[in-house]
């Protein structure tokens, strides 16, 4: 206090630093939260760019990177048709979901058109993978630490954390199962992330409208991340046990004919939907969300 009023009578024109950022604990441990949210969406969303270029051109299986992009993309678009059913969004966050994917398809067709290099039309396939919402999200809500709830920010996070990243990650790990190799560095980055993410989503779901502490929370997402990586693992080795044998090189061209795991998802996907329907009553874009969520 004394260094503070000398400091004010040498230099009248000079303020004490503010600390208000210090006053509200709460605030800043939510502000933290979304910054922790913020990183793991997009380096997910960078891994699985990463895996989409080495799908496409160093593992040549166009169908299953374009299967991964689907995943990346359609969770959000259901998630969009979610929250208009509910009055919660608007056209302009359908913009801000398709904008990057849209630009990296007329990207990569043009320049697979005109013969660029290689890195150029990764870049682009990787920009399909990416989506503005959830910066979009984070900078409406960052300057309170607590995203408006007219924007729907927490289904956006609990959508993408529990159907984005499940599905990509077994889709990766059934890439890496196929190399019959180590996986690359990108791979096992876009598995870990998306298996941090489904657990940090699942834990938000279960409490959700509900007040969690910083340590309750890490310690939640760590309880769930054995049931999550357990699921990826057990449907990303069943879509590769049950695969149709090829013979030689031949086996590695047919990696996108998983029909027992494809079969297996579509009747839990069935199942998920009667079990709701019987439940409860909701409209078809909230019974999609949920039974597609189910799933992991």
């Amino acid at each position: 206090e004394a260094g503070r009023e000398v400091a004010t009578s040498r230099c009248p024109t000079c303020s004490w630093p503010s600390l208000s950022f210090l006053e509200d604990p709460e605030k800043l441990k939510n502000q933290a939260t979304m910054c922790f949210f913020l990183f793991l969406s997009v380096k997910d969303m960078l891994a699985d760019g990463m895996v989409f270029g080495d799908m496409y051109f160093d593992w040549e299986w166009p169908v299953l990177a374009w299967c991964l992009a689907a995943s990346v993309v359609l969770p959000q678009i259901m998630t969009w048709c979610f929250l208009m059913s509910a009055s919660m969004s608007h056209w302009d966050d359908l913009l801000a979901v398709i904008v990057a994917p849209g630009v990296g398809c007329v990207a990569f067709v043009v320049l697979s058109l005109y013969q660029q290099p290689v890195w150029m039309q990764e870049v682009a396939l990787g920009l399909i993978c990416c989506s503005v919402m959830p910066i979009y999200n984070f900078s409406k809500g960052i300057k309170t630490g607590k995203p408006p709830l007219s924007s729907g920010a927490t289904w956006w996070e609990v959508a993408e954390g529990l159907i984005e990243a499940p599905f990509s990650g077994v889709l990766t790990l059934y890439a890496a199962l196929l190399t019959h190799q180590a996986p690359s560095w990108t791979f096992a980055l876009s598995v870990i992330f998306s298996c941090l993410s489904t657990s940090c989503a699942a834990h938000k779901l279960n409490t959700l409208g509900e007040t969690v502490g910083l340590v309750d929370f890490v310690v939640g997402t760590l309880k769930q991340l054995p049931d999550v990586a357990f699921r990826i693992l057990f449907l990303a080795t069943m879509a590769f046990l049950t695969r149709p044998f090829g013979n030689g090189s031949d086996d590695e061209l047919r990696s996108n004919q998983c029909y027992v795991a494809i079969a297996f998802a579509v009747s839990e996907l069935a199942a998920n939907s009667l079990l709701l329907t019987m439940q409860t009553k909701m409209g078809p874009a909230v019974n999609c969300l949920f039974s597609f969520a189910m799933l992991i």
